[in-house]
């Protein structure tokens, strides 16, 4: 079991809700990189953050579960505690 401060793990949850703003049109997606690498028809560079690529495409994409979101926020945490 994890012996992070419960608090990081509420805050760190609330503030993906923040920039994921389902509910609202102008909120950010969370999907998954392994289907962005592996689908032929993307472009195969990094977007730096803040730039785009226009691509004109159809797409299946896997947003990130509850489950995932569990994982990495340990995952996270644990890495911010060995700095």
């Amino acid at each position: 079991m994890s012996s992070h401060n419960p608090m990081y793990k509420v805050m760190l949850k609330k503030f993906l809700e923040h920039i994921e703003r389902r509910e609202s049109s102008s909120g950010w997606m969370i999907i998954d990189k392994g289907l962005y690498r592996d689908n032929s028809s993307f472009c195969k560079r990094d977007v730096s953050r803040g730039g785009e690529i226009i691509l004109n495409l159809f797409a299946k994409w896997k947003s990130i579960s509850d489950k995932d979101i569990e994982y990495e926020i340990e995952h996270f945490l644990k890495e911010w505690d060995e700095k």
